[in-house]
């Protein structure tokens, strides 16, 4: 689902948000952020509560290990969310642990040395040898999907990024990636919307494996 997040939301969908949300939100010190973070928030439980059969505002959140965010357990669903500048997007799936990740489309001036630090070696090849007009489109392509797989996995930056290859095409691709639990499987895939934003999500298929 697409956010809009350029309005800040009515005070009667504010009054959903738990204590902690709404003292995160007095935190940013700028408007622009803290409108950003109360309309994803809101929306995220306008699309929730009707999955979880409860009011947007009795939803209750925990956070794993490395601040992904769930529903408490024995919720029907999982999300995941993710925004960049005035657009957010919400993934839900019924089951199973996911990710998303989104980027408004952009010069990155330092795309390859980014590449050097952050990218396998496979994917930084493939991005040395993409055209100069469309670097930067492949570049925050493979970025979004990189973010995706470790954010299904819920590991934060835990895991080195360089240490796996999601791809810089928008293609259906599976990648191994070692975590603290093993060897997990995870499946990403992205697209690009209207020429403007880039969209990647993933899924673990299966993990601790050796």
């Amino acid at each position: 689902w697409w956010v809009d997040l350029r309005f800040r939301p009515a005070p009667r969908m504010q009054a959903w948000l738990s204590a902690t949300e709404l003292n995160k939100a007095t935190r940013f010190v700028f408007e622009r952020d803290r409108r950003r973070y109360l309309a994803a928030h809101t929306a995220l439980r306008q699309l929730l509560a009707p999955r979880a059969a409860l009011a947007p505002q009795c939803l209750e959140f925990i956070e794993g290990e490395f601040g992904k965010p769930a529903l408490r357990d024995g919720a029907p669903c999982s999300f995941n969310l993710s925004h960049s500048d005035d657009e957010a997007v919400v993934l839900i799936a019924a089951s199973g642990e996911i990710g998303v990740d989104v980027e408004v489309l952009k010069p990155v001036p330092d795309a390859m040395e980014l590449a050097q630090r952050n990218f396998s070696t496979q994917e930084i090849a493939e991005l040395a040898g993409s055209a100069a007009p469309s670097r930067d489109a492949a570049f925050l392509t493979g970025w979004t999907r990189k973010e995706a797989c470790l954010k299904a996995i819920g590991s934060g930056l835990s895991i080195a990024p360089d240490s796996f290859t999601a791809g810089l095409a928008h293609e259906a691709l599976h990648t191994d990636i070692r975590t603290p639990r093993g060897l997990a499987e995870v499946a990403v895939q992205s697209f690009c919307h209207e020429q403007r934003l880039v969209v990647a999500w993933a899924r673990v298929i299966a993990t601790g494996q050796s």
